[in-house]
């Protein structure tokens, strides 16, 4: 038989026959204080054989050398022995065997005393080894590596799938391109502030109001210069007629040609038909300038210059 190493309160079942008999019939009747009857064990981790001490028991309750017939009468021969703690509490193996009594066939008990209880549901294997090779085990459970399970029978996904997943792009790499994500839960940013990040004036919609920008480069006007009708209605004047007078007022080369003309800086001239001093109106294309020069002792000489466009 096999008994957990260190086992108590062990009780076993044991046949006892009668040498007398030719039919292989069982001994009844015998005690624990039968005349003549001994119990001896070996255990694998002693030097010499012990006895052990039999005593009176009741059946099905334990007493350690406890020796008690099952029925005399329906079950002659068989009896129940509690095995005392000391011969199960070492070595590997352990060797009873009681006799003695008259008419007794001697009964011999061998036991294997192992590492575990075989009489337990859960058995507490040491697995170090698959296929001959070390496994790797974490917590006390074999980790595995799974290459490709070609059988996916009895697998079943424990997070169900989200209502849109169908419309979600997804690149091969497992990526997903996100539209709103409200929970910002475990996002960090990958780019710092800037140093001034503080004193920037942002508005709800992410607009930076800017101070004075460095580099212009990338940036164009998105209004046209204006035009003679542009600069008319933006200070506000309302007469048509303006932009011709605007587009016909005399250019500064066209004023320095007649400088150069009557040979004075401009001393003396006079809008024709106007007294004062020159430029007191300002000349335009097409108008005509009197020129008058006194003399002591010859008198006056009067020239009038028309103005035309700059060529």
């Amino acid at each position: 038989m096999k008994i957990k190493r260190g086992s108590t309160s062990v009780r076993r079942l044991l046949f006892i026959g009668d040498s007398s008999s030719t039919t292989g019939a069982g001994l009844a009747n015998l005690a624990h204080n039968t005349a003549g009857l001994v119990a001896w064990y070996f255990a694998g981790d002693l030097s010499n054989d012990l006895q052990i001490t039999l005593a009176s028991a009741t059946l099905g309750t334990f007493t350690s050398g406890g020796f008690v017939a099952v029925d005399n009468t329906n079950m002659p021969g068989w009896y129940e022995f509690g095995i005392p703690n000391a011969v199960l509490d070492g070595g590997n193996e352990v060797a009873i065997q009681l006799r003695g009594a008259a008419n007794m066939l001697p009964v011999n008990i061998y036991i294997e005393l192992d590492a575990f209880d075989y009489q337990t549901a859960t058995q507490p294997v040491n697995v170090t080894q698959f296929g001959g090779t070390n496994g790797t085990f974490s917590g006390g459970r074999p980790e595995v590596t799974v290459a490709t399970n070609n059988d996916k029978t009895g697998y079943s996904l424990s997070q169900s799938f989200p209502t849109n997943f169908a419309s979600l792009a997804i690149t091969g790499g497992g990526a997903v391109t996100a539209g709103t994500v409200s929970d910002k839960t475990g996002y960090s940013l990958t780019q710092t502030f800037p140093t001034n990040f503080a004193s920037l004036a942002i508005t709800g919609g992410g607009a930076v109001t800017a101070g004075t920008v460095s580099d212009k480069t990338g940036y164009s006007l998105t209004t046209a210069p204006l035009d003679a009708a542009g600069v008319r209605a933006a200070v506000g004047l309302a007469s048509a007629n303006l932009d011709t007078q605007f587009g016909t007022l005399a250019t500064a080369s066209v004023l320095s040609d007649l400088v150069n003309t009557v040979g004075i800086a401009g001393a003396g001239l006079t809008e024709a038909g106007g007294t004062g001093d020159q430029f007191t109106a300002l000349p335009r294309v097409g108008a005509t300038l009197r020129y008058t020069q006194v003399a002591a002792n010859s008198g006056s000489k009067t020239a009038d210059v028309s103005i035309g466009a700059a060529s």
